[in-house]
């Protein structure tokens, strides 16, 4: 894989993490007070931690967004 494609890759990886982060975050804020809020929070804490992950990696590299 050229390195090209490696860095579009990690790309669009970070950009997926953060969507999804954001997307999970809504939902438990919607359902605030009901269980399944708990279950959305815990899913946007891994995403943000993936995302992170991403953002780490690509950024001793110079290939941030």
């Amino acid at each position: 894989m050229s390195r090209i494609k490696i860095v579009d890759y990690a790309k669009n990886a970070l950009l997926d993490e953060l969507y999804a982060e954001a997307i999970y975050s809504r939902l438990a804020e919607y359902y605030k007070g009901k269980d399944i809020s708990g279950k959305f929070e815990e899913l946007a804490k891994i995403e943000r931690r993936r995302a992170n992950f991403w953002k780490n990696t690509m950024s001793p590299l110079d290939m941030l967004l």
